[in-house]
């Protein structure tokens, strides 16, 4: 039997070894749940935040010096480098 399971995230795939703590176990958890899976990437303004005043602008995206966070997804294709 298929079933279907949808995982919802604010963190980058580069970003799960740090919030899990281990970037191995990360990457393996990242391998099985993106193994045949589709991924759409929504970017934009928040559609529930639309009435409230705009924050300040996002700090500049930081570099990983991790060699591990960094490869991470890099074979799959999401966009990580």
């Amino acid at each position: 039997m298929k079933t279907s399971i949808v995982i919802t995230t604010n963190r980058s795939v580069a970003e799960w070894g740090e919030v899990l703590g281990d970037t191995t176990v990360a990457a393996a958890m990242l391998d099985r749940l993106l193994h045949r899976s589709v991924v759409i990437k929504l970017d934009g303004d928040s559609y529930r935040l639309r009435d409230q005043p705009r924050p300040h602008p996002k700090p500049a995206h930081r570099h990983h010096t991790n060699p591990t966070d960094a490869t991470v997804g890099a074979a799959h294709g999401w966009g990580v480098q």
